[in-house]
């Protein structure tokens, strides 16, 4: 259910007799607003943690021979953000971002 929707029907309708259905979509919708909570939640540590690799292989990075952790951080920001050729142009872009 829209959650907009859903808090327009809980001011209009309080004291109306449909009390019992705005009470259920209204637990359905936390419950879906709480899972989604909860995977971005999951999504952001994982970006804090491609990210903290990330930082870490650049300050300690070796041109010549690369280590394994910059391998790993490579591998994991690709893992988070997609492959590099697809996401380095939409991130690295100047200027807002224009819609199709």
């Amino acid at each position: 259910m829209d959650i907009e929707k859903l808090i327009e029907r809980l001011g209009q309708e309080a004291y109306g007799s449909d009390i019992e259905d705005l009470l259920l979509d209204a637990a359905t919708a936390l419950s879906t607003l709480q899972a989604e909570n909860e995977r971005l939640r999951a999504e952001l540590e994982q970006v804090k943690r491609a990210l903290a690799m990330m930082w870490y292989a650049y300050d300690n990075k070796d041109g010549e021979f690369p280590h394994e952790y910059e391998i790993e951080a490579m591998q994991e920001a690709e893992n988070v953000l997609g492959p590099w050729a697809e996401c380095m142009p939409k991130y690295l872009q100047r200027g807002p971002e224009k819609e199709d």
